[in-house]
């Protein structure tokens, strides 16, 4: 818990946090269903119907075209099935 916080604190997790990363503007392009693989290996959530972030990563040692599932803390989740 942060100093002054307190364990009802509520963090309103849609809007745009201000911090010191990179200024991105994300933009909402549809939906579309797909199944994200490889959650096992890491830590953030995401649950069915949640809105993500994609991001390609071209510098995948595996897949020069994998594409990299954040959820809406920057955790990541996995990567989107290669099909």
């Amino acid at each position: 818990m942060a100093a002054g916080g307190s364990a009802t604190d509520v963090i309103d997790l849609t809007q745009a946090q201000d911090d010191d990363d990179e200024d991105e503007d994300l933009e909402y392009y549809g939906r579309f269903k797909t199944s994200v693989v490889g959650i096992r290996y890491y830590t953030g959530i995401v649950n069915m119907r949640e809105m993500v972030v994609l991001e390609r990563e071209p510098d995948n040692p595996y897949d020069r075209n994998a594409i990299r599932v954040d959820n809406v803390v920057g955790d990541k989740v996995g990567h989107i099935a290669r099909e």
